[in-house]
Order: C-alpha cells, then structure tokens, then sequence
C-alpha cells in the first residue's frame, strides 16, 4: 500500500429511473450491482472511501458493508442526490474536503462492477507521477469514462456543475484543464448497468 492522499467518491446516490427499480441491490453472482466496485475499491490504494448515498440505499450500503468492518469507508446521505449527478459529486468532493483535505478524489460509479483493483491503482500512480495534471481519467475507444481522478485545484470548477453533468463534462468542453487518460482495451471494465435489458446482459454474458 503506498502514501497517498487521494480519497475515493463512491457514487451510490441515483434514482435508477431507467432500471424502473434499485439497480443497486440486484444480485450479480456472489456480489450485488452496487457493492461490486466497492469491494473492489477497498482492496486498492485508496486510502479513504466516500459512499455517497441517498436515504433509500443507506440501510443495504450499511448492512452489506458496515462501517466497523472497513474502516475505510465513510457513508454520506446526499439529501439534493434527485438534482443529478452533480449534486452527488458536489457533495462527495465537500465530505472529502472537510474530513481529509485530499491532494484529489477517486470518482467511482456503484453501476460498474468490473472496475479492478489494477484500475484503481494504476489511475493513482500515474496522479502522482504527473502531479502537475488536473485529472488523471480512463478511457476506451478514445473516450474518457469513469473512473477518474480530479486533482483539487478544480475543485472550484466541479462545484459550477448543475444537473447530470459530471466531472467528464468539464474534461471534454472546457479544453483549460491539462490531464491525462490511460487507455484500456477491455470494453467489460467499463460495463454499466442502467437498464433491465443491460442487467440480463450482465447475468447472461458476464455472471457464471
């Protein structure tokens, strides 16, 4: 494990209009939908883990999860989660900042269960080896996808999003920000689940 001050934003917050149900708890193998990438995250260099969450999933996060057992992990209800990805984000990033003043933060999605532990870790080697970047992010086919690390300096610039718009948006339309993305080659890691259709993808395809 080594010294670093990056702490990890576990975004666990959204509505799953899309699913027409909570995405979050359904079963997928062993794991559930929303704990996959978390447990994977626990066993990587971050340091600290934020789950941002809304009232409704904070009883399976803190069931499935509990505090006492992993003391990396601090839970948050964000109360504006219906407001969009930018609330959610926003108020991960605040948490961070006020409990542990971190060198940048570590944008986890709960819907991506095949983040890996290489991921993680590689994303935050790279941070620090390019310390002078405003973000260090994934990317496949040439896009940039979660997850991501946002150096604080553009903190401020996060806390000017408003609905569905996250770090991403920044990265893409304001060509200000200096970064970099590390390519990956295999389209599962960033395999999410918003629909019924995607998650009888993931039982069938994915799930053995």
């Amino acid at each position: 494990m080594t010294s670093n001050n990056i702490i990890g934003i576990y975004l666990a917050a959204g509505k799953s209009e899309r699913m027409g149900r909570n995405k979050l708890i359904l079963p997928a193998g062993a794991d559930y939908v929303g704990t996959a990438a978390l447990r994977t995250a626990l066993s990587s260099k971050l340091n600290k883990i934020i789950v941002v969450m809304n009232a409704v999933n904070y009883s399976f996060f803190n069931k499935k999860l509990p505090q006492n057992e992993h003391g990396k992990l601090v839970y948050t209800i964000c109360a504006s989660a219906g407001k969009g990805l930018s609330s959610s984000l926003k108020h991960g990033i605040h948490k961070a900042e006020t409990l542990f003043n971190p060198d940048g933060v570590f944008i986890l999605l709960a819907d991506q269960p095949f983040v890996t532990e290489e991921m993680i870790n590689k994303l935050i080697d790279v941070f620090y080896e390019r310390n002078s970047f405003s973000y260090i992010a994934s990317c496949y086919n040439n896009v940039i996808r979660p997850p991501l690390i946002i150096h604080k300096r553009i903190f401020p610039s996060i806390d000017q999003l408003k609905g569905d718009k996250g770090a991403k948006y920044l990265f893409e339309n304001q060509k200000c920000f200096q970064g970099e993305t590390i390519e990956f080659h295999e389209e599962k890691l960033f395999f999410d689940v918003d629909t019924k259709e995607e998650y009888e993808f993931l039982m069938i395809e994915y799930i053995h």
